[in-house]
């Protein structure tokens, strides 16, 4: 029950995430009023440090891709 309910957290997070970097509000190197955010409204019983990798993730994932495809 407490995973689904993390599962839950975790995707509406991602959500956020993904809005605030698709506005341009949050990079990869530019996330730190986004801690808070989350602390505040999704992850009050996570650490900053956790929130960060959590973001840092979800970014990671939004990021276009640097590798070159193999022809």
């Amino acid at each position: 029950m407490a995973d689904e309910k993390q599962e839950r957290l975790e995707a509406r997070a991602s959500i956020d995430i993904r809005k605030l970097y698709e506005k341009g509000q949050i990079t990869l190197k530019d996330h730190g009023s986004a801690i808070g955010y989350l602390r505040g409204v999704w992850f009050d019983h996570l650490s900053d440090i956790e929130i960060e990798d959590f973001i840092c993730r979800e970014i990671r994932k939004l990021e276009p891709s640097t590798t070159q495809p193999a022809e």
